[in-house]
């Protein structure tokens, strides 16, 4: 496996306000959202990045982080290790400091398989971004962005049958985290950008299963709040 050519705390954090980076930007900006505030955002994501989510080569890391919602949990202030040290930062065009605890990643992280649609997608391209600027085997990226582009043209991405997206999601996470792991142990990996689609099959059927499962236990449950009610009810008139 090859090996970091730099050290990550020696890594200089990217301009993202010059014009290489102005479509991650873009995916940010909203009638709320100015591109300084982007690009301060996807800076914020860069330092949470370098210090906790260590993106060498082989990781896995959850998309959550570079979806929305996981930009704005890096831009509040946490109770972590080393809250008192603090990092500089750009605000209403002057240098101002503010905590480490402020750049450090959400601990509450939600797993791929429950990501929506759309903050999966819009994930994409920004993740894409930061394994290139980890220096990560081109093979590797291209490899995972095949991946991710065979997962949103699938026929379950759009489908209206809940199993089949929650199916399609599950595979997503489930495969490219033995992927990373298959990498990080040394033995190599597949090509992760062709679906299998025994397996999809396989995890299908799993979901069907648990979903009736707990389709049958919520029916239950009901059911025996039923009978209590009614029995609270007699018992109220016989007395």
């Amino acid at each position: 496996m090859d090996r970091l050519h730099s050290d990550p705390s020696l890594l200089v954090c990217p301009d993202f306000m010059s014009e290489c980076y102005r479509a991650s930007r873009m995916t940010f900006v909203s009638a709320t959202i100015t591109e300084a505030q982007a690009a301060e955002s996807l800076r914020l994501v860069w330092v949470a990045s370098n210090d906790d989510l260590k993106l060498t080569k082989g990781s896995f890391v959850e998309l959550y982080y570079w979806t929305n919602n996981g930009l704005e949990d890096v831009l509040a202030s946490y109770s972590t290790r080393d809250d008192d040290g603090m990092i500089p930062t750009e605000q209403d065009g002057s240098t101002v400091w503010i905590s480490t605890a402020a750049s450090r990643p959400s601990k509450h992280v939600v797993p791929d398989r429950f990501l929506l649609p759309a903050d999966f997608a819009q994930a994409i391209p920004c993740i894409v971004t930061a394994l290139e600027e980890h220096d990560w085997p081109k093979q590797h990226v291209l490899m995972l962005a095949r991946f991710w582009g065979a997962i949103m043209t699938h026929p379950y991405w759009n489908s209206n049958d809940t199993v089949a997206q929650q199916a399609l999601m599950i595979y997503q996470e489930e495969q490219r985290r033995a992927w990373h792991t298959a990498i990080t142990l040394g033995k190599g990996a597949w090509d992760i950008s062709i679906i299998s689609d025994p397996t999809l099959t396989r995890l299908f059927d799993r979901v069907m299963r648990e979903s009736r499962h707990h389709e049958f236990n919520a029916q239950l449950n009901h059911s025996s709040n039923a009978h209590s009610s009614q029995g609270d009810t007699s018992s109220n008139q016989c007395s």
